[in-house]
């Protein structure tokens, strides 16, 4: 049990106990006077140093009442009794019994103590407080079964709550099926039946001085109004709800719930905020009056330099444009229509966008070497992915063929074939990362072993300088093949090769010997321009 001082907004103090409270009721008009029901049967009366005295009740207690005119403890549980502990003469009374198998939830009416009984075969019985006899019952089974439908019920409504109006007339049942049934004391039919759709036991019934009923089960708090069931508001805690407690004349509002922390909610359409925390009263006047929204849903939010790319830029310093950061809001109707007029084409390169997406997703879904090779022997990576990925197409259905295809995976595993790695094999993972390992394409010893490729990359780097000296294409019209000199000598030049792997070109183009009448030859100079050249290319 925790004791709060609400004008230091701190707690007081705490005390711990044995076993678990199922109820307590303050005895006097402060916190000195404490009278608690324990779930083991023990009745602990606390005062302001802590326990005073400790009783028992023959059955399990589930609730209890204190009639302030007689000074009696009423306790009701697992029996038809309700026990009556009187604490001016430190005795207990006579029993008052009930025809309910058990009582479930009782409570006195503050205008003329008038006893309310609610059992666990869904009925209220009433009992006047100074006869001790039963003035009336109310049979809520029923009414439920009557009003929601006996098949809608998942069980038998019994009564969880009950609570009496201020006015002495009004009184609300709420039952284990999740129903709240708000009755007048001079009628046996309900006035409203309010149905919290969750099915869950209804725990904590109040009426608030505004004329709402504040209803609560485990899952939702629903405020509505006594007289037409008309809702107000409903609170939906993030934990479970174990009771509820209204501030009276005010919109305050605290849950004890599963949690850490007391939910407290303030509702101002309800009332003031309590002495103790006025503040709040400040609070919601500042909101109300300098509402800021920092939503909005229809707007679009657009910079000056889309606004210039709209045409949007006259409109500056006016009520359509709202200035926000280091741009506007901008109503979005406009904003599509300005933008449809600004770029009338915009369908046609979406169209464009969405084709192209198209053909890179079926272009992705082809065999294609990764570019990312490591940067130690990347030659040896490309041809080493590429025969990997040829070999992949090709679907060979020899016997032959399917064996080596099993050895080779006996030591080649091509689910770790990756391009920092080409092999799959950590093994031979230093290959592509020491540099020590970097083959020596420059080599003697590399050209003889691979002199097909060396003959490839050296008439490779020949070409690409003999295209960057070639003539102009007005001057092709007067080039032939040399005089004397047949394409077979000519090809013949560029298919052999020396012993130091040095190769040579010649560049044989000469002019034309003959001239049309229609064209003029060539002057001096060019034709001096148009002697053999010759290139040499050494490593």
């Amino acid at each position: 049990m925790r004791v709060y001082e609400l004008a230091e907004k701190s707690m007081k103090f705490d005390r711990h106990f044995d076993c678990e409270n199922v109820q307590f009721e303050i005895l006097s008009d402060d916190w000195t006077k404490i009278v608690m029901l324990q779930s083991d049967r023990t009745v602990e009366l606390h005062t302001q140093f802590g326990m005073h005295y400790q009783t028992r009740v023959p059955k399990f207690g589930r609730d209890l009442a204190y009639h302030y005119p007689t000074c009696d403890l009423m306790i009701g549980g697992a029996s038809n009794e309700v026990w009556r502990l009187n604490l001016e003469q430190g005795r207990f009374m006579n029993s008052l019994v009930t025809e309910c198998p058990a009582i479930n939830a009782m409570h006195i009416n503050p205008a003329h103590q008038l006893f309310g009984f609610g059992g666990e075969d869904g009925r209220v019985e009433f009992w006047h407080p100074r006869e001790r006899k039963r003035i009336g019952v109310l049979n809520i089974a029923a009414a439920v079964a009557s009003t929601i439908g006996s098949d809608s019920l998942d069980s038998f409504p019994e009564i969880s709550a009950i609570k009496f109006a201020n006015d002495g007339l009004t009184v609300a049942v709420g039952t284990s099926t999740g129903q709240v049934l708000t009755y007048d004391l001079r009628g046996s039919t309900p006035v409203v039946v309010k149905d919290h759709q969750y099915g869950f036991p209804i725990k904590s019934l109040d009426f608030h001085s505004t004329g709402n009923v504040v209803s609560a089960d485990t899952k939702i708090v629903k405020i509505w109004n006594k007289d037409d069931g008309k809702a107000f508001t409903s609170i939906e805690p993030p934990t479970d709800i174990n009771d509820v407690l209204v501030s009276p004349g005010s919109g305050l509002i605290m849950m004890a719930n599963e949690g850490t922390q007391m939910q407290t909610y303030y509702v101002p359409q309800l009332g003031p905020a309590p002495r103790w925390c006025n503040y709040l009263d400040n609070l919601t006047e500042e909101m109300e009056e300098s509402p800021n929204q920092s939503l909005y849903d229809d707007y679009k939010f657009v910079t000056r330099k889309e606004l210039a790319t709209l045409g949007l830029e006259h409109m500056i310093g006016t009520n359509v444009l709202k200035a926000y950061m280091h741009g506007f809001f901008i109503d979005l109707r406009l904003y599509e229509k300005a933008k449809a007029i600004a770029n009338p084409f915009e369908y046609e390169s979406y169209k464009h966008k969405q084709i192209q997406a198209r053909i890179a997703a079926k272009s992705a879904s082809r065999i294609s070497v990764n570019k990312n090779l490591p940067k130690i022997n990347k030659s040896l990576a490309t041809k080493i992915l590429s025969s990997t990925a040829a070999e992949g197409e090709q679907a060979d259905s020899d016997d032959d063929k399917k064996k080596k295809k099993k050895k080779k995976a006996a030591v080649f595993d091509e689910s770790k074939v990756t391009a920092e790695n080409p092999l799959g094999d950590d093994r031979f993972k230093r290959l592509f990362e020491d540099e020590d390992m970097q083959v020596d394409e420059t080599s003697h010893e590399w050209k003889l072993h691979h002199p097909s490729e060396s003959r490839m990359a050296a008439a490779k780097q020949a070409f690409e300088k003999v295209d960057d000296g070639a003539p102009s294409d007005d001057e092709d019209d007067y080039e032939s093949e040399p005089e004397g000199r047949g394409s077979d000598e000519s090809s013949d030049e560029f298919g052999s090769d020396s012993d130091d792997d040095q190769i040579r070109f010649q560049n044989t183009k000469q002019p034309k010997p003959k001239y049309t009448a229609s064209r003029k030859p060539p002057s001096q100079h060019a034709q001096q321009s148009k002697q053999p050249q010759f290139y040499e290319l050494k490593e």
